[in-house]
């Protein structure tokens, strides 16, 4: 196998062919050197007529600089992984919420207008009139097993828990995550950061 490079040392192509032809194959500023192994372009360069593997990568902000041959940090690193990071745990907590409501759209508009539904009629004393109040009757008998006062009491209940309880919560991490990005600058840290937002989200 016929594997040609830049004058860098990048692989651009590999040709199943004798070496002998490689002169007549070669484009412009290619060289090339012969293996019988499959070599990959994304583990190997060519330095010295010799393939060599890449050095380990110090982070996924590195990026390898042909110029010098080792890994480098890109000017804009730091800035990337803010961003990267901040997408991260907007992500994160999509996933916490969606744990305990159902996050299609329009159901957060319902789940507010069940709520206050359900304090105003518990409000009023639960009244046997359920005509001003839909979602109640919804979910009460004859549709349901409850009567009108369990469900409104079921609806103002889980919905105090996620106004009161986990809904704050989940912000308060998404948003002191977030905020905190801007003090740091270096990616690492803000990778140490992203990672323990992300796992005090999942955990919620």
């Amino acid at each position: 196998m016929i594997y040609f490079f830049d004058p860098y040392g990048r692989i651009t192509r590999r040709l199943s062919a004798p070496l002998d032809e490689a002169i007549y194959a070669a484009q412009a500023n290619e060289q090339w050197i012969q293996s019988e192994e499959v070599i990959s372009d994304e583990t190997h360069f060519v330095f010295n007529a010799a393939f060599t593997p890449f050095p380990a990568r110090p982070s996924s902000h590195h990026q390898w600089d042909w110029h010098s041959l080792a890994w480098v940090l890109p000017s804009s690193a730091v800035a990337d992984a803010k961003v990267q990071g901040a997408v991260a745990i907007d992500a994160a907590a999509g996933r916490a919420r969606s744990r305990y409501i159902t996050t299609v759209p329009g159901q957060g508009e319902t789940y507010t207008a069940k709520y206050q539904e359900a304090l105003d009629y518990i409000a009023a004393g639960y009244p046997s009139d359920l005509s001003p109040y839909p979602f109640v009757a919804g979910e009460s008998q004859p549709n349901t097993w409850m009567t009108p006062t369990q469900a409104a009491t079921r609806i103002a209940t889980l919905g105090g828990y996620w106004r009161e309880v986990i809904g704050p919560a989940i912000e308060a991490a998404r948003i002191n995550g977030k905020d905190a990005l801007d003090s740091l600058t270096d990616p690492a840290a803000i990778d140490a950061h992203v990672a323990a937002v992300v796992a005090n989200l999942d955990a919620i």
